[in-house]
């Protein structure tokens, strides 16, 4: 059985959380609560918020600017080059970007950016594995699913600043500094 959380974080916000099993597996973001029941019924999903009470707490932490990474355990269901990519974009660290060009060449698959925008995509848990935080060569925000206006939203919470709609370049995070950082390169 699969379980519930809806919430408003933020009054730009909503979000479905879904858990499999005692662990986070979904993290949606909807258009709102009118959005709620369609999805609660295509994917046969029962709520029950108590169950989610810390995970909650750490997301409404985030957006109010006062937690910079998650402490929450969750399932990925997913295999081979999503899962290299969406385990080296957890470690992109906050306020910082880096382009698809250069997730790529971290997952040891330099040519591979359009297959590293599709794992992106295909990202079940947002915001706790920031695939915001990975962006155009031109230094623009890109795609976000259906809410690219969110994607630069989470930026800005982050404190990353635009110019004429591109990211600063102080901000990037290249594969040399990745390499080096005190994280796991997974690959």
């Amino acid at each position: 059985m699969r379980h519930f959380c809806y919430i408003e974080p933020d009054n730009n916000i909503n979000l479905l959380l879904i858990m499999k099993n005692g662990l986070l597996s979904e993290l949606k973001f909807l258009k709102g609560k009118e959005e709620l029941d369609t999805v609660v019924q295509d994917n046969d999903l029962v709520e029950d918020c108590n169950l989610f009470s810390g995970i909650v707490e750490q997301i409404v932490e985030y957006f109010e600017g006062k937690r910079k990474g998650f402490n929450i355990e969750y399932v990925l269901e997913v295999a081979g080059y999503n899962l290299t990519v969406l385990k080296n974009t957890k470690n992109i660290p906050y306020g910082r970007v880096a382009t698809y060009r250069d997730l790529s060449l971290i997952c040891k698959s330099p040519k591979a950016w359009r297959a590293t925008g599709n794992a992106l995509s295909a990202n079940p848990l947002p915001i706790i594995i920031p695939c915001h935080r990975v962006i155009r060569s031109d230094r623009r925000t890109g795609n976000f699913g259906r809410f690219p206006e969110i994607k630069r939203y989470l930026l800005e919470l982050e404190g990353v600043k635009f110019t004429d709609g591109r990211i600063d370049k102080s901000y990037f995070i290249s594969p040399d500094q990745y390499l080096f950082m005190e994280t796991e390169r997974i690959s």
